[in-house]
């Protein structure tokens, strides 16, 4: 996964006209974006950020503990094959915040290389030997479209676009 970049302004000096801003790479030290856009604790305390190079949205006012929990997360989850696809789940609904995504990877299966609803009942069935030892004339006969729909209807299933449809179990 590509990192996590905030571009973080000096609120206090924004409001005063001067632009005083840096980007950073999450997780970031706080002192060191105090030091970095001019925050003295004082005078000018507050900080927002503007702009920002990540896989889900960043809010204006978002807290930086926040962020670097979630980059940790994102770090701590970089094997995981869904995880480049939870700022979507998120972005459709699926999870109320990035961070639950998340820590809800584990609990998602993955059914690659299917296009549709029919793919993932085909799997179905084969994942689970259900036809073994059914002659060839019966298989012929399975209606994996209609058994698509219903589990569709049943489950909760994400298709994320690229040939790969999410069971969020």
């Amino acid at each position: 996964m590509e990192d996590i970049q905030v571009y973080i302004v000096n609120l206090g000096k924004y409001t005063e006209g001067i632009s005083q801003g840096a980007w950073f790479t999450l997780p970031v030290d706080k002192d060191e974006v105090a030091e970095k856009i001019g925050l003295d604790g004082v005078r000018y305390e507050e900080f927002a950020i503007h702009d920002f190079v990540a896989p889900f949205e960043i809010k204006e006012y978002e807290s930086l503990d926040k962020l670097n929990e979630i980059a940790e997360a994102y770090d701590r989850e970089s094997g995981n094959p869904v995880v480049k696809y939870a700022g979507d789940l998120v972005e459709e609904g699926w999870y109320p915040e990035i961070l639950e995504a998340l820590e809800s990877l584990d609990s998602i299966c993955v059914h690659e290389e299917c296009n549709s609803m029919t793919d993932v009942a085909y799997d179905f069935i084969e994942e689970n030997g259900y036809l073994r030892g059914v002659p060839d004339i019966i298989q012929q006969h399975i209606d994996y479209e209609g058994m698509g729909r219903d589990l569709e209807l049943e489950g909760c299933y994400y298709d994320t676009g690229d040939g790969v449809i999410l069971e969020i179990v």
